[in-house]
C-alpha cells in the first residue's frame, strides 16, 4: 500500500467517488454564505490550486503513479465542481489557478520550496488577482 495520499488523489478522480465529498463541501459554503449574508457582508470565494495542480511536472509524477485503467483525473475538477456551485448559489468566485499555473510554468515560481505555500511571488500574484476582481466586481467602494 501507499504511505501517503495526496489531496488531488481525492480532490482530482474523473469518477463519482468524491461526489459526496463535493455535496459537503457545497453544503458548508451555504452556510458560511448564510452567516456572511447575516452580517451584511460580502462573500468572495476564492480557490487557491495546489502545488500539484500548478506546477506541471509534479502533476505529470502523481497522474504517472497511478494505472490510468484503474483511476483517471483531472487537474481543475476541484475548481470546476466549486465554480459550479458558485454560480448556482450566486456566490462571488475567484480562481487563482490560471493565473499561478501560467506563473510557475513560465519560470516564475510561486510557491515556497518545500511546502504548499505560496512565496513572496506568489503572494504578489494572488494579491494582484484578487484586487482586479473585486474591483472589477465593484465590491468595494473605491
Amino acid at each position: 500500500g501507499r504511505e501517503f495520499t495526496p489531496a488531488e488523489y481525492h480532490l482530482c478522480r474523473s469518477d463519482t467517488t468524491n461526489e459526496e465529498m463535493y455535496q459537503v463541501m457545497e453544503l458548508l459554503l451555504q452556510e458560511i454564505a448564510n452567516v456572511v449574508d447575516d452580517s451584511n457582508a460580502t462573500l468572495v470565494v476564492a480557490l487557491a490550486p495546489s502545488i500539484v495542480q500548478v506546477r506541471d511536472e509534479l502533476w505529470n509524477t502523481f497522474v504517472e503513479g497511478y494505472p490510468s485503467d484503474e483511476v483517471s483525473f483531472n487537474r481543475t475538477l476541484p475548481n470546476e465542481r466549486l465554480i459550479k456551485m458558485a454560480t448556482d448559489n450566486q456566490w462571488n468566485i475567484v480562481d487563482l489557478y490560471p493565473k499561478l499555473h501560467f506563473e510557475s510554468n513560465h519560470d516564475n515560481e510561486v510557491y515556497n520550496t518545500y511546502e504548499q505555500h505560496w512565496n513572496v511571488e506568489g503572494n504578489k500574484q494572488v494579491g494582484d488577482v484578487i484586487s482586479k476582481f473585486i474591483t472589477e466586481q465593484v465590491l468595494i467602494n473605491e
